[in-house]
């Protein structure tokens, strides 16, 4: 394809390595992401003025670019994985005896198959110093198009959240996900634990333990009361840039945030076994005041409704112990021993409290009401 309306300074040069596989040749190239976004972008599945359907692609979700953006900015970001884009016919020419393809600088010269989040990342500026790997098909029919989007996208299986979780055991950077995974390692060893042999470490089973609660939900709400997800990757990022010290985050958070995640404080000034212990004693007192419900698995209370409930309550009474100086477990036993002779709190099954957000707020909110506390 030579005889185009574009020329070589006008275009993206990229060296590439060919690839037989039985869908055809493709070829491997190495570009700086700033050029990638200026030759790429992603068609999104809906309706044209024909009232006919066009592309292939998700809609963004913006939520998770913002989360790429302040990932590619990391010390150590990486995307070892290729962007899969087919190269529109008259938007390219290739120098075959070099192996060279040279695709046209405008953003309608190359669809983007797979990677659409990834570049949405990227703009002309932190693009620059970043090099990312494209998988170039020219010329690959629509309907080829599509097959190859959509095999990418059903076949291919997603890590297990709990295997990812446990995975923080390797780590070297003391982040709050790290944190999170420790303790609840250390909860469901310890046999004088209420978590004992309760959470499943890989998201399964493992022989000779009973578990009700996935590790990725356990972690999540704890990790949920030190910082946000969104910030996960710049705060590894500066722990990473300051040799693991905590105290070179005491400024990331305003003083109106770490009230919002109150474990915040006690992460950054390496309080672990403050946390560990805090968290160990309110549910050791939960266990006790209900202790026909706690394990039983016709109950809720160590199910999925029950966990994130108790998390919310837990937050209320942190605040409350914290501003009094108290959070001995007797300051624990108090209120849910209250909370427990009130009438609001309905038995822990999950036809009073259903499973998802609404029976979680509901049961979390009985709680609160039974030991006079509000839900703020």
């Amino acid at each position: 394809m030579n005889n185009l309306n574009f020329s070589k300074e006008d275009a993206v040069k990229i060296k590439t390595l060919p690839v037989k596989q039985p869908i055809g040749v493709f070829y491997i190239g190495v570009v700086k992401a700033s050029d990638a976004v200026a030759i790429c972008s992603a068609k999104e599945r809906k309706r044209d003025k024909l009232e006919e359907y066009i592309g292939m692609q998700r809609p963004l979700n913006y939520k998770r670019v913002e989360e790429i953006r302040k990932y590619v900015s990391t010390w150590d970001a990486s995307f070892p994985n290729s962007v899969i884009v087919a190269v529109n016919p008259d938007c390219y020419f290739f120098e075959k005896e070099k192996n060279i393809i040279y695709i046209k600088r405008d953003k309608g010269s190359a669809n983007i198959i797979d990677g659409q989040h990834r570049l949405a990342g990227f703009d002309q500026e932190n693009g620059k110093d970043f090099d990312i790997i494209l998988a170039i098909f020219p010329e690959l029919e629509l309907e080829e198009q599509a097959y190859l989007f959509s095999v990418i996208n059903t076949k291919m299986t997603r890590i297990n959240p709990s295997l990812a979780q446990d995975l923080y055991t390797f780590a070297t950077i003391n982040t709050p996900e790290k944190l999170a995974h420790n303790i609840a390692k250390t909860f469901n060893q310890d046999t004088n634990n209420p978590w004992h042999q309760k959470i499943k470490m890989l998201g399964k089973k493992e022989e000779g333990a009973d578990p009700v609660l996935s590790q990725s939900t356990f972690t999540k709400e704890i990790v949920n009361l030190i910082c946000s997800k969104e910030d996960s990757y710049e705060i590894r990022d500066i722990l990473k840039r300051n040799r693991n010290k905590r105290s070179s985050l005491k400024d990331f958070y305003s003083e109106v945030e770490t009230k919002r995640f109150i474990l915040w404080e006690p992460f950054i000034k390496e309080e672990d076994k403050f946390i560990y212990t805090v968290l160990k004693d309110y549910f050791s007192v939960v266990s006790e005041v209900y202790k026909n419900d706690w394990g039983d698995p016709s109950k809720i209370l160590t199910k999925t409704t029950g966990y994130i409930a108790l998390m919310k309550v837990f937050k209320i009474l942190y605040m409350k112990g914290f501003e009094g100086g108290d959070l001995t477990q007797n300051f624990f036993r108090i209120n849910f021993e209250k909370a427990k002779k009130g009438s609001e709190v309905k038995e822990f099954v999950s036809t009073n409290y259903n499973p998802g957000g609404m029976g979680e707020r509901k049961l979390a909110e009985d709680l609160l009401k039974g030991m006079e506390l509000n839900n703020e």
